[in-house]
């Protein structure tokens, strides 16, 4: 993937995620989060190894009645569900392949307090970390 420009990248990261969440062109990904993300949305960022279930972002009990009741993602869900496909594609934008994605995503690091950068994105100072860490790998600084 050829290297762009930090607004560049932010900018077609969002594209993509807001594609990925179900954002139509006239929603902003901030008013699908506060109206629910639709759950079709979980199947589509699991392709990119975001699993909703295994990050604790809503239960495999609570999706099941979701799914029968025909309702969305809660806000705090779909909040953390932006955030985990974000620091994924954020990632992939650097590392380029899947496989190292993965492995830079799942080793429990002390910057994120022994937790991985996916487990570290359930909250936004962890995010906020993730993400001025692959920025640092981006610039070609030492994480």
């Amino acid at each position: 993937m050829p290297m762009v420009s930090a607004t560049d990248c932010g900018r077609d990261l969002q594209e993509k995620v807001a594609k990925l969440l179900g954002a139509s062109d006239n929603v902003s990904l901030d008013l699908l989060i506060r109206r629910g993300i639709p759950l079709s949305a979980i199947d589509r960022v699991d392709a990119y190894g975001v699993n909703a279930v295994e990050l604790s972002i809503i239960s495999k009990k609570t999706l099941k009645h979701r799914l029968d009741q025909g309702k969305p993602l809660t806000q705090c869900e779909g909040d953390k569900l932006y955030r985990a496909i974000m620091a994924t594609l954020f990632a992939t934008s650097i590392f380029g392949n899947n496989q190292k994605t993965d492995t830079w995503l799942l080793k429990p690091r002390k910057a994120f307090g022994g937790q991985n950068a996916l487990q570290a994105s359930a909250t936004t100072p962890g995010y906020n970390c993730v993400v001025t860490l692959l920025e640092r790998l981006r610039h070609g600084f030492a994480a």
